[in-house]
């Protein structure tokens, strides 16, 4: 059956933390849509990673909603408590009626993906919302490194996971790999890309089609996992909307400083709110 894709729209976002922001980009499907995928980068780079953005795009034109984000910093700590804010945040943004999140992430940010699955493995509400977390070139040791292994958050990890690494991953090596997932407890799903390195290079094969392989498991292992729970068994992108889709609104960004600007918040119609989302299209 042919698959129907959606076209999608781009939102920028800046997600309060603290006293600054964290820089996100939603790409929204512009149908009906009821999951969520929220995916960030590794220790170097940012959102905009090309296979990110590949990712993003792919997702959302298969009616998944996808949050990719910018957290810069090589403290896995720090990386988790970011995360774990944004997924926060997201739950409880109206504009988005997400039912599920999937978490994702590449390299460090699949470390963090987990260590956010795991920290809200006891709050009901939360775990109940994360459906799932996505490995992408999860760094099981450094490199050359194998006895240095990464491995107690993923025995710790209750959440159903999907693995997708190079069989030639100097930062995780396939065997180690392999006896790792024997001993965790969680639904595991592996997918191995052949010959692929560490940052899905594969020699004499274009890169472009390797990261065709990887989004397209991401996509079919989420339509496995929600199917799994609809009696109808449909993909995401034959979800047919009862209501019309939730329109993004582009509100005009307005500063106010309180002794300058005269203007109180019922003459520019605002509810002084510092914390309230600001997001623009672009």
């Amino acid at each position: 059956m042919a698959r129907l894709e959606h076209q999608f729209i781009r939102v920028s976002l800046n997600i309060p933390y603290g006293d600054k922001a964290i820089p996100a980009i939603t790409s929204v499907p512009t149908s009906c849509y009821e999951y969520g995928v929220v995916v960030t980068h590794g220790a170097g780079g940012d959102m905009n990673l090309s296979q990110l953005v590949t990712l993003a795009n792919h997702l959302a034109s298969n009616g998944l909603l996808c949050v990719r984000f910018t957290c810069k910093g090589l403290n896995i700590n720090y990386r988790i408590k970011v995360y774990k804010h944004i997924l926060e945040y997201l739950c409880g943004f109206k504009d988005y009626k997400i039912k599920g999140w999937f978490l994702a992430g590449r390299s460090m940010g699949s470390r963090a993906a987990v260590g956010v699955a795991n920290s809200v493995a006891h709050n009901t509400h939360l775990a109940s919302l994360v459906k799932g977390v996505i490995c992408i070139a999860y760094p099981l040791h450094p490199p050359q490194r194998t006895s240095d292994l990464r491995d107690k958050p993923l025995l710790d990890l209750r959440a159903c996971v999907l693995f997708i690494s190079g069989t030639k991953d100097a930062m995780c090596e396939k065997g180690l790999m392999e006896n790792v997932l024997d001993k965790m407890s969680c639904n595991v799903t592996t997918h191995w890309i052949t010959n692929a390195d560490h940052s899905y290079k594969v020699t004499g094969r274009q890169t472009a089609t390797v990261i065709d392989e990887m989004v397209q498991v991401v996509l079919k292992w989420c339509e496995d996992i929600v199917s799994a729970k609809r009696a109808d068994g449909e993909t995401f992108a034959a979800v047919r909307c009862v209501t019309e889709p939730p329109k993004i609104k582009t509100p005009t960004l307005r500063k106010r400083k309180k002794r300058a600007c005269k203007l109180n918040a019922d003459e520019l119609k605002l509810k002084p709110n510092k914390k309230k989302l600001k997001h623009n299209v672009v």
